[in-house]
């Protein structure tokens, strides 16, 4: 099986990025979030809003979490849901939108993590939870 998909590979010049990055999308990227992620490439094409290391490393994947060190006591919290992911993508689409096109840069996995924190504060905020900090 692994000689075909090196072939498919080969031939369609897909990297060792891009087809992690298409396995996450086929088994660990809820729905919603697959059409949001497909809808902002349609709309500002591949590389250009994104490039495919935060899809390969996971980032859009349910539940992830990349809380590590000091963070672990936080893992609930900054664990991806369907809300925080929601919220991420539109604010990363928004962010995008609104440089100008000459400062404008795809986002890779160091900028994408940064959103999901940023959108859990702004999502208990939006619910009426404390943030305890």
């Amino acid at each position: 099986a692994w000689e075909n998909a090196a072939k498919e590979a080969e031939a369609y010049r897909i990297g060792n990025v891009e087809s992690k990055a298409a396995l996450q999308l086929l088994t660990a990227v809820d729905g919603p979030v697959f059409e949001k992620l497909s809808d902002m490439v349609r709309t500002y094409g591949m590389n250009k809003i994104l490039n495919h290391e935060p899809i390969a490393d996971g980032l859009f994947n349910r539940e992830y979490c990349a809380a590590s060190g000091q963070l672990k006591p936080w893992a609930e919290i900054l664990s991806n849901t369907p809300q925080s992911l929601e919220l991420t993508l539109h604010r990363m689409e928004e962010d995008y939108k609104n440089l100008h096109v000459k400062m404008r840069k795809p986002f890779g996995s160091k900028d994408v993590e940064a959103h999901p924190v940023l959108s859990k504060f702004q999502c208990r905020d939006t619910l009426g939870l404390s943030s305890g900090l």
